[in-house]
């Protein structure tokens, strides 16, 4: 379950990454 809860966070902290690169990209 640990795994989950680390993979939640890394998420969170992708997420915006992932956005701002998206953004970027258009």
């Amino acid at each position: 379950m640990a795994l989950l809860v680390q993979f939640r966070v890394i998420c969170q902290r992708v997420g915006p990454l992932v956005l701002s690169l998206a953004t970027l990209a258009h």
